[in-house]
């Protein structure tokens, strides 16, 4: 990374092939491993984390913390920026594994698209470096300005020849490329492997369409976080939907959700009250999983944090509609017999109580 880094940020063309020539070197690359390993392995007998100390000599994957660690105090990273005052030179990290950001705090989430927003707004010519850990693979995303045209270069050791071709044929080269490398040293094909590596290839090629698309300004990843976060909530919520749209005699089209939720909602509304105690009985049963608490630490505190302005318009619109819903289920409505005694945090008029004053704020977070 280092040695590619100085070859983009280089002005004269020899010393770019210099830096070039040294990134096929076996020498310098081993020599940058060795003293890369011995930096962190230093830092980690500093702190007494043996048990990191040991994974990280016997070749383990190198941990989140430790690749941060490496990116701030590497002494080649700072002479790097140091050689190049006039350039702008910015790192961030990104976690996207199984089709997800592996990232919970919505705090990371904002100083990644900052970071890039950062890079996009300055006059200078210059690099924004992401870190990527990809399941327990690490890759480096370089996006290049140079005279004002943006270039990015995925750096990857390990996945470059399967990147270009057709996804459906990525299952079968992969498998392909694992009876080869077994057969060769006569061992067994490892079926989860595979998967992973799979897995893996799927996840790179989307991490690097999500970076493309947030530097040409198509993407946000404020947005694209608080959509996300919103989804799995609303996902864990649909048995819901479908269960009061079967009651109404009426169908919940994902295809069309607000059209599907427009109709759920005025249906309901001319429903009476004591019509209602099935459907607010399914909804009670839900919420003792997802508790108003939970609720308001998840989703409330992502909006919050994040902005529900970051909020795509037809999510918003969905979520005005499920709040719509779930009112016109509680209006009017009798507390849900249940058989089995529950505690009191956990009674009916608990619970909902707590709900129907979720609700109300979340209105006021959806407004603001």
């Amino acid at each position: 990374m280092v040695c590619f880094l100085n070859a983009l940020l280089a002005s004269d063309s020899q010393v770019r092939l210099k830096y070039l020539y040294k990134m096929y070197s076996r020498f310098s690359f081993w020599l940058f491993y060795s003293r890369t390993i011995a930096l962190m392995a230093e830092e980690l007998k500093a702190k007494g984390m043996t048990s990191d100390l040991e994974n990280l000599l016997n070749d383990g994957p190198l941990e989140r913390y430790e690749m941060e660690h490496l990116i701030d105090t590497h002494p080649m990273i700072a002479k790097l920026k140091k050689r190049n005052p006039d350039s702008y030179l910015g790192f961030t990290r990104i976690f996207f594994s199984f089709d997800h950001f592996q990232m919970p705090e919505p705090q990371e989430m904002i100083g990644v698209q900052d970071a890039f927003d950062h890079f996009l707004a300055s006059p200078k010519d210059g690099a924004l470096v992401i870190t990527a850990g990809v399941i327990t693979h690490w890759v480096v995303i370089v996006v290049h300005r140079e005279k004002g045209l943006i270039k990015e270069y995925l750096l990857d050791s390990l996945a470059h020849q399967y990147l270009h071709i057709p996804e459906e044929f990525i299952p079968a080269n992969v498998q392909l490329f694992y009876e080869q490398k077994c057969a060769a040293k006569r061992k067994k094909v490892v079926p989860y492997r595979v998967k992973m590596f799979t897995q893996l290839l799927t996840d790179l090629r989307k991490l690097y369409t999500i970076v493309h698309k947030v530097v040409m300004g198509e993407m946000n990843l404020k947005q694209l976080h608080v959509n996300s976060e919103v989804r799995i909530i609303w996902e864990e919520y649909e048995p819901v939907l479908n269960s009061c749209a079967k009651t109404l005699e009426l169908e919940y089209a994902k295809d069309k959700e607000i059209e599907s939720l427009t109709l759920l909602r005025d249906k309901l509304a001319e429903v009476p009250g004591e019509k209602k105690q099935d459907i607010a009985k399914e909804l009670y049963t839900w919420l003792l999983g997802h508790k108003p608490k939970f609720l308001r630490d998840g989703i409330m505190f992502e909006l919050k944090i994040v902005g529900a302005k970051h909020m795509s318009k037809n999510l918003k619109t969905m979520m005005n509609l499920w709040c719509d819903i779930q009112e016109l289920i509680l209006d009017k409505t009798g507390i849900p017999l249940l058989s089995e005694p529950v505690d009191e945090d956990n009674s009916p008029k608990k619970v909902l109580e707590d709900y129907r004053a979720f609700l109300t704020d979340f209105r006021a977070v959806l407004s603001a």
